[in-house]
């Protein structure tokens, strides 16, 4: 605590714990704000958001999305990708400056099986329902799969325009819904590809000829080790089990002259503990789903395989291609929907990292266990519940969320509007701006049904104040359910509420004698009092100076004697009696 020496002297400044006492030269005394935006300068050729003064509101825009979702961060310097954002539900992001809704599902057919597989040939979905092969021809229409292939069977692939199904106790031929004798060898698995039929049966691997008759390629030695499943590739066949958690993948090459298929061989190491359930080659990458996600792989010298990291979704049971996209199974999406996961190899976000996106969803939940493209939609499976394919109508409401906007510093910000863009709307539509805030409530700013207008501006209203905010576009279809609206763009304004400081100038009288208003004298030595000063200066430590009845908690940032500001010795001769310019930064105070 300071004597109370405030009737008498206008300036103490606490030099730890002693006090120094000063008259000023009031009419140099000064203070000023220090800005908190520096200046900015615009070195690009052409004009842009870069050019826009960096005071006053601040704005984020976004209006392109085609690097998909998995960014929990949406601006952060160096490190955010301006294509990509958080999470999305029946929404398509696939094409720039355009959101738009997905097209619903609908429950084809109910099964309380936990095992399937789906594959589409010519003219016809066959649907491996548990050992049960069912099969459409019109998928679309709802109530289907009714139709049902005699026996019961294990697996299922594409032969050409027909369909072989292993049985365990031998392979069969299905030909539309014809089921013929093929081969008399015991079969869990089938797998063709590059013009050969592959037959598993426990730890053995087998090729089947056009007859049926079965030549043994390779029996793993592991007894415990289990054949699954395959695909074929530009280069030959790749193959992979599982003995317990753990999987392997071999290669199996071929002879150019004999047309013979090589001796299996490990493609490439797998991580342990990380199961596979199925390969497919699509982009000249195999693409390897596991029980926790799915990875790329490049094709390397002698058919190995280098793939990239786990891109983590859960189990992945089946892929399906379609033009550039490639559909993945995605269980329990979140804790209402499970479906697909859509992604395009085309473009990614690292080295053998995709851009990828939720795509085709059911209110529902359970492990997705098959997956299909038949005529342009999409069907999957999911366990115990039933089958699910696309309909014309689009979803009802879908969502698209940024991720944490933080406009590249940690300090406060006020949010100050949200504008939204879209193309003219179809009747009945909407367009819906929100915010969510830290604690993950969120606060609807603006909302756009307009047909004749081409977006929506509001204030965010209340205002709040907050470190980090995420944007949710929601969008609504049209009266004509088959419709969607068209987004194009949201841009959010806030104001920047960094910690002010200030700078103030003190012209302090040196004296060697200093006279109070009661009559009293109190000698200083004004040698001390200068090497006090700039020892505070050189510590840059927090003090507190008070000047008249405000106190201040600041820094000495610099001592100095102007020209003129000297005018004699002190009494001892030690050093001078004159104007000493004291300048002091405040302490950062949170701006409100």
């Amino acid at each position: 605590m300071f004597p109370d020496y405030s009737s008498e002297l206008p300036v103490v400044i606490d030099v730890n714990g002693t006090p120094l006492y000063f008259e000023i030269k009031v009419d140099e005394f000064s203070w000023s704000p220090i800005s908190s935006i520096r200046d900015a300068v615009d070195q690009n050729a052409e004009a842009g958001e870069q050019s826009i003064v960096r005071t006053g509101l601040w704005k984020r825009t976004r209006g392109n999305w085609t690097l998909g979702e998995n960014q929990d961060y949406g601006d952060e310097p160096g490190d955010s990708e301006e294509l990509q954002y958080y999470q999305s539900r029946g929404i398509n992001p696939w094409d720039q400056r355009k959101l738009f809704l997905l097209n619903d599902v609908e429950q084809k057919r109910t099964t309380a099986n936990t095992t399937g597989k789906l594959v589409a040939v010519d003219d016809r979905v066959y649907w491996l329902d548990g050992t049960t092969l069912r099969y459409d021809t019109t998928p679309e229409g709802s109530g289907g799969f009714t139709s049902v292939v005699a026996g019961t069977f294990t697996d299922i692939t594409q032969y050409g325009n027909k369909l072989v199904a292993a049985r365990g106790i031998d392979v069969r031929i299905i030909d539309n819904a014809t089921n013929n004798a093929f081969s008399s060898a015991d079969a869990d698995y089938v797998l063709y590809g590059n013009g050969r039929l592959i037959g598993m049966h426990d730890n053995e691997l087998f090729e089947l000829d056009s007859v049926g008759a079965k030549a043994t390629l390779f029996t793993h030695p592991n007894i415990s080790f289990v054949w699954k499943g395959g695909v074929s590739a530009s280069n030959g066949i790749y193959v992979f089990g599982t003995a317990g958690l753990t999987s392997e993948i071999y290669f199996i090459g071929i002879d150019d002259a004999t047309t013979s298929l090589f001796a299996p061989y490990t493609a490439a190491p797998l991580v342990p503990n990380e199961e596979v359930h199925c390969l497919y080659y699509y982009g000249g990458v195999i693409v390897i789903g596991t029980e926790r996600g799915f990875r790329l792989a490049n094709i390397t010298g002698n058919g190995h395989l280098s793939y990239g990291p786990l891109i983590e979704v859960g189990p992945v049971k089946q892929f399906a291609g379609d033009g550039e996209d490639l559909w993945f199974t995605w269980t329990n999406y979140d804790g209402s929907y499970t479906g697909l996961g859509r992604t395009r190899l085309d473009r990614g976000t690292d080295v053998l990292v995709p851009r990828y996106a939720s795509d085709v969803m059911a209110a529902a939940q359970g492990t997705v266990l098959a997956a299909c493209t038949f005529e342009s939609r999409q069907y999957f499976v999911v366990s115990g519940n039933g089958l699910y394919g696309t309909i014309d109508n689009k979803v009802a409401t879908g969502w698209l969320n940024s991720g944490w906007i933080t406009y590249g510093t940690s300090e406060l910000k006020e949010m100050h509007s949200l504008d939204v863009r879209h193309e003219p709307l179809p009747a009945g539509s909407s367009v819906t701006g929100k915010l969510v805030k830290e604690d993950l409530t969120k606060t609807t700013v603006v909302t756009s049904t307009a047909t004749n207008a081409v977006g929506k501006i509001a204030d965010v209203s209340p205002k709040f104040t907050t470190e980090q905010i995420q944007i949710e576009i929601e969008l609504a279809r049209a009266t004509n359910a088959t419709v969607s609206p068209e987004f194009r763009r949201w841009t959010l304004r806030a104001v920047p509420m960094p910690f002010k400081q200030s700078v103030f100038i003190l012209p302090l009288l040196f004296t060697s004698v200093v006279e109070m208003g009661r009559g009293q004298r109190v000698r200083q030595n004004t040698l001390n009092q200068w090497n006090a000063l700039r020892a505070l200066e050189a510590a840059r430590t927090l003090i507190q100076v008070k000047i008249g009845d405000v106190s201040v908690d600041c820094r000495v940032d610099g001592v100095g004697i102007q020209p003129g500001g000297v005018h004699s010795w002190s009494n001892n001769a030690k050093w001078f009696e004159g104007v000493v310019m004291v300048r002091f930064e405040t302490a950062e105070t949170i701006g409100s």
